[in-house]
């Protein structure tokens, strides 16, 4: 078998690991963008393409479901500073809630084989969830806490966590449909996306007044709010 003739990195002088690891994550995330498949991408791929022998990666991971965790732990940590960003440009409590939404998807499109590693792959709890849950959906929750103080969305006895959850599953499973199914027909992206936000947005908002109504009485409400009359009523449930 021919053998690589790139030269070797040496190794790392004492006290510089942490350059090593930073230099074996940063060669796994371009061997994930070039093959846009974490299956393509081996500790030995990434050893050699920082010039290192593969036992040198196992000094810093145990495996390579450490070496993606960490990665993606690095990315979605990206992800968090990206919605404080959003957050910091934006004129009131909605304003925040819908960038944070935006900057979401726009992520997960750019980022779109991690993302898949970490939303679509293994349920167990790694790394990155601690980083998603500590520095990511905090953000989503505080801005769903600014939109009830603001009397956007009701307020809730259960706080604004069972909302942000909701608002999360819309999100994602949007980001997760693009990203898996680009062929449907989605039109303009960034308007599916606007439409989808707003949405979501008002159903948070007319949901305390409107969530006891049965299907026939929402749909009679629903039309006076839009400024429509009713065509008439949902059918009702037979009966057996």
């Amino acid at each position: 078998m021919a053998q690589s003739t790139k030269p070797r990195r040496r190794r790392a002088p004492r006290g510089q690991g942490a350059a090593l690891r930073g230099a074996i994550l940063e060669a796994a995330r371009q061997l994930l963008a070039e093959t846009g498949s974490e299956e393509a991408v081996s500790v030995r791929s990434v050893a050699e393409k920082v010039g290192v022998t593969t036992p040198s990666i196992y000094r810093h991971f145990k495996d390579k479901d450490d070496l993606m965790d960490a990665v993606c732990s690095d990315v979605f940590g990206a992800l968090a500073n990206a919605l404080a960003k959003a957050a910091d440009g934006a004129a009131g409590p909605l304003d925040r809630l819908l960038a944070q939404g935006r900057a979401y998807i726009d992520f997960a499109l750019a980022n779109s084989e991690e993302y898949r590693m970490v939303f679509m792959g293994g349920c167990a709890p790694t790394n990155t969830d601690d980083v998603l849950t500590n520095d990511c959906f905090s953000q989503v929750i505080a801005a769903v806490g600014a939109c009830m103080e603001a009397g956007i969305f009701p307020s809730s006895p259960d706080g604004p966590l069972p909302v942000a959850m909701r608002l999360f599953a819309a999100v994602h499973g949007l980001a997760a449909l693009l990203i898996c199914k680009p062929w449907m027909p989605w039109g303009d992206v960034g308007s599916m996306v606007e439409a989808m936000l707003l949405m979501c947005a008002a159903g948070c908002s007319l949901e305390g007044s409107l969530a006891s109504l049965a299907p026939a009485e929402l749909a009679g409400e629903l039309s006076v709010l839009a400024g429509r009359p009713a065509r008439g009523k949902l059918p009702g449930r037979r009966r057996a």
